[in-house]
């Protein structure tokens, strides 16, 4: 299962990637939400995982534009 992780505090984003990572998922992390919704129009993914608070664009904000963008 793929899963894309925005949250950009550093040791948060690292616990939850190590953890999905050690149960068996594929994690591409990003601090940024502009990159992560940039990986998403490229890549498929299972889950989304969104901090609220993130760079250029929150959590909320990009689920808004991927919804939509009919991208998900």
């Amino acid at each position: 299962m793929r899963v894309i992780l925005l949250e950009d505090e550093t040791m948060l984003q690292c616990a939850i990637s190590e953890y999905l990572t050690d149960i068996g998922y594929e994690v591409n992390a990003f601090e940024d939400g502009e990159e992560a919704y940039l990986n998403i129009i490229e890549n498929s993914y299972d889950l989304f995982i969104f901090d609220i608070n993130t760079p250029t664009i929150d959590g909320l904000s990009l689920l808004e534009k991927l919804q939509k963008n009919k991208i998900f």
